[in-house]
């Protein structure tokens, strides 16, 4: 198995997860001196902009707030769109390479041919390329024209040198630059929509659509009901010649070159999760640079051997990168990739548990490890496809409620998703109550999860329309815990007044 493939990167996660939240750790403090919160305004809602206040003696703020970030994100852009061409991000790249080189334990975790390929990429003739290779791997990975993008990119290089540079990462294994074998759907999907007008135009298909799928399902359709044009060449044939004419030389980053990218991203970050994306880490360290964030001073035991060899590591990135895709689609919302992931990740979390072959660690060192990723991917996915998948839900918190090996912690909101899986999605009432009853029965929980689930018992039993049997609601009642009383409260009326720019007054009158 080996998912560790150029697919579009995970850029946001919301999983209710602690350890997914995005870069809010106390370890990564800020000057916030002469900081003003005021109201957003009303195109970005959720979020407040932050003023500095200046005086007539300091014209330069304190806190640059303004930061740009001159990485750029994963998301793909246009490739007429320009960016600014600066080393920053080559100088920030060559800061995670050196960590992770240098240090005791973690250089061990490098294959010899990955060693082999840093070095010949740390040898390249000219900072520019590496640059550029670098670039490809902060974008989306797809086929890009190589003429337009270092355009974009704003690189300076001639017409001459950009064919040089296409000659010589393609010679030395750092980029495709043959695209004869893929899907025709994907390289159509890669074209702009005025490209694959002109396409269906040469066809003479008439389409009054102007939406990419639509072009391309129009063409793809053709192609299947009319597959001869000439007697030489198929219309699939004809189709690529098209393609081709609108592509030019286009570049993709190559796959091992993307996989030694991600491990030494990974092997610089494994120990935290506030950064989701690459370019989240990029900015952060761009910031770090320029002093706009202070990070404190503390010493790293680099003889702390977190895995033990080669292969252990590459299971744990296997699996990190499963759960990150799983997030990503969550967020997209493309419920039937988070299906196909979410079933990877139940298959590879059972062959681990059924051999044994993960080691018990200490409890702290327990998320350094395959199984922990998976169970975690297999969390959220089961929290956002509960409604659209229930039985393969269902299957999924049955077996992780019975494994003892990771996440135990996570057994009581097991326990209260499964019930409520059952009772609303998948009309077992008399199956939910009694999931609430041997839930209620365990002693290896924790005091908020009994909490949840006395909630979801009540609920259960008060339900009027799915009534379950007065038996089940008296066993329900034997089980529960006492109710807890709520907490006292004092209703008060309040309203702000704005009396200056940066001064606000509160004014609380008490019933």
């Amino acid at each position: 198995m080996n998912i560790i493939t150029q697919e579009a990167r995970p850029s946001t996660s919301k999983d209710g997860e602690e350890a997914d939240k995005p870069i809010t750790s106390s370890g990564k403090l800020k000057i916030l001196q002469d900081v003003i919160l005021t109201t957003p305004k009303k195109k970005n809602p959720g979020f407040n902009r932050i003023k500095i206040k200046t005086s007539p003696q300091s014209a330069k703020p304190l806190l640059n707030t303004k930061v740009k970030d001159t990485t750029k994100s994963d998301k793909v852009k246009d490739d007429d769109e320009e960016e600014t061409w600066s080393p920053i991000a080559l100088r920030l790249y060559k800061k995670i390479e050196t960590f992770v080189t240098s240090h005791n334990h973690l250089k061990t975790l490098l294959e010899t041919w990955e060693i082999q390929l840093l070095k010949n990429f740390n040898s390249m003739e000219s900072d520019k390329y590496r640059f550029f290779c670098l670039k490809l791997y902060l974008r989306i990975p797809k086929w890009y024209n190589i003429y337009k993008l270092s355009t974009a990119l704003k690189m300076e290089l001639s017409g001459l040198e950009v064919a040089d540079m296409y000659e010589y990462l393609s010679a030395n294994g750092f980029v495709q630059n043959d695209f004869s074998q893929e899907p025709c759907f994907e390289l159509l999907n890669n074209m702009l929509a005025k490209d694959l007008k002109d396409i269906c135009n040469s066809f003479k298909l008439k389409s009054s659509s102007k939406r990419k799928l639509d072009l391309i399902e129009k063409l793809l359709t053709n192609c299947n009901s009319q597959r001869t044009l000439t007697f030489t060449k198929s219309t699939e044939e004809i189709l690529r010649e098209r393609i081709k004419e609108k592509m030019g030389y286009c570049i993709k980053l190559h796959p091992d070159m993307y996989k030694l990218f991600y491990k030494l991203h990974l092997l610089y970050t494994f120990t935290t999760s506030d950064f989701n994306t690459t370019s989240d880490l990029y900015l952060f360290l761009s910031r770090a640079e320029n002093k706009d964030i202070i990070i404190p001073k503390y010493k790293i035991n680099v003889d702390v051997k977190v895995f033990s060899s080669i292969s252990e590591f590459s299971k744990f990135m296997e699996a990190h990168k499963c759960k990150q895709l799983i997030l990503d689609y969550c967020e997209k919302k493309n419920f039937n990739k988070m299906l196909e992931y979410c079933i990877l990740a139940f298959t590879e979390l059972k062959k681990l548990i059924e051999s044994g072959d993960e080691t018990l660690r200490s409890s702290y060192m327990m998320r350094f490890t395959a199984g922990h990723k998976y169970t975690r991917a297999l969390s959220i996915g089961a929290k956002h496809l509960a409604r659209h998948f229930p039985n393969n839900v269902e299957e999924w918190l049955t077996f992780l409620i019975e494994q003892d090996r990771y996440n135990v912690q996570m057994r009581g909101t097991w326990y209260d998703l499964l019930a409520l899986v059952q009772y609303n999605y998948l009309k077992e009432i008399d199956m939910a109550a009694s999931t609430i009853i041997e839930a209620l029965q365990r002693d290896d929980l924790s005091q908020i999860s009994y909490y949840e689930l006395n909630n979801r018992a009540e609920i259960i039993k008060r339900n009027k329309t799915r009534r379950i049997s007065e038996l089940q609601s008296n066993d329900i009642a034997r089980v529960q815990l006492r109710p807890i009383p709520e907490c006292g409260s004092i209703e008060i009326s309040a309203r702000h007044i704005h009396e200056q720019v940066f001064f606000f007054k509160l004014l609380k009158e008490i019933k």
